[in-house]
């Protein structure tokens, strides 16, 4: 089973991410909380990482938090199923 913790935010204004960890305690996975356009919603955005690549890939957004929580564990037991969007890795700018 999944557990999401908080996370302390890292820089003033930062919105709310969390850290997935599977039930050994060791964070896999993380879900962000972020707007979309103008929107009145809080959206949640899982990111994944592929258990062969490595590679980070999000899983889409919605507004239900718990759901991106199933999603996750979905990915976890068949990541092939899954499109998602492929991440750059941490630091990778476009020009």
């Amino acid at each position: 089973m999944l557990k999401a913790t908080l996370l302390v935010p890292d820089r003033q204004h930062r919105l709310p991410r969390w850290a997935v960890h599977d039930g050994d305690g060791q964070q896999v996975e993380w879900i962000e909380q972020h707007r979309i356009g103008s929107a009145s919603a809080t959206f949640f955005r899982a990111i994944a990482f592929h258990p062969d690549t490595d590679e980070r890939v999000n899983l889409e957004s919605t507004t239900d938090l718990s759901e991106r929580l199933e999603q996750i564990e979905k990915f976890r037991q068949d990541p092939e199923r899954f499109l998602g969007i492929h991440c750059p890795p941490p630091g990778w700018r476009t020009v």
